[in-house]
């Protein structure tokens, strides 16, 4: 049964298992803002590995979430401060 769980940022890293491999900067950015104006549309699909939760689906958005965190530290907080959906 699939459930949504926030996660805290910390608890997350890309999995082995996340087929993405090329990151592309200019559509992190972008991805970076719409989810600055719109929040997280679809949640991360991820499954535990030793003490985090590795990320299988959702690279791009985790990608764009960490610059978020970097850049925008207080909407970051608004929008993540009690985890991120997963």
């Amino acid at each position: 049964m699939e459930s949504i769980k926030l996660i805290p940022f910390e608890k997350l890293k890309v999995s082995e298992y996340n087929v993405r491999t090329v990151i592309k900067k200019e559509e992190i950015e972008a991805l970076m803002n719409s989810i600055r104006k719109l929040g997280l549309l679809e949640p991360l699909t991820v499954m535990p590995e030793d003490d985090k939760y590795g990320i299988v689906i959702g690279r791009r958005r985790y990608e764009a979430i960490k610059i978020l965190k970097k850049k925008h530290p207080s909407e970051f907080q608004l929008l993540f401060g009690e985890g991120i959906p997963c």
